[in-house]
């Protein structure tokens, strides 16, 4: 069985979307941890940062990246921190081949200014928490990335343009992906 795809980035850079795009085309499982997370806990993400605070929702996370990484043959889409947890890196570098998701700041704060369950990482404006999440995440990010794709280009068409950016990445993928 293959290597699972694993793809990372700054929320809102389309990585459940595109994600889920990949894996129908390479017919294969496809798992969103954010969303794994959300079935562990049986409330959102907003729910869980807001009874539970960050460090727990950290500790759920490394529980669902040290689970699926461990299968193989799978698409994960991780939330935007957890390749930031070395040992969660390593996890999922050891049977995955990870892509980078890189967007424009201005760009991803737009994206999400009006989204529910994206709860605030700093309690900053959204422009100023994504300069800051940014600066503080970009090195991991980079180095962990087997492959960095850059998503800030968009077309009216969003169905069509997360067809095409999928299909892009599936030319670039390894043997041992597909």
């Amino acid at each position: 069985m293959s290597k699972n795809i694993v793809i990372t980035g700054m929320r809102g850079t389309g990585k459940s979307r595109i994600g889920r795009k990949i894996a129908e085309t390479l017919e294969k499982e496809f798992v969103d941890l954010d969303e794994e997370i959300e079935n562990h806990e049986g409330i959102s993400t907003a729910e869980i940062v807001g009874s539970k605070g960050w460090d727990y929702f950290r500790a759920v996370e490394k529980q669902m990246v040290e689970k699926f990484s461990k299968k193989k043959g799978l698409v994960i889409s991780t939330g935007g921190g957890a390749i930031i947890d070395q040992e969660n890196e390593k996890n999922l570098r050891e049977n995955g081949f990870v892509i980078f998701l890189r967007c424009d700041i201005q760009k991803l704060a737009e994206r999400i200014k009006h989204s529910k369950n994206r709860p605030s990482l700093t309690e900053k404006n959204f422009v100023m928490e994504f300069k800051d999440v940014w600066e503080d995440r970009k090195k991991r990010y980079l180095e962990s990335a087997d492959l960095v794709f850059d998503v800030d280009k968009e077309s009216e068409d969003k169905e069509r343009d997360i067809e095409t950016k999928a299909n892009i990445i599936l030319k670039l993928l390894p043997d041992d992906c597909s």
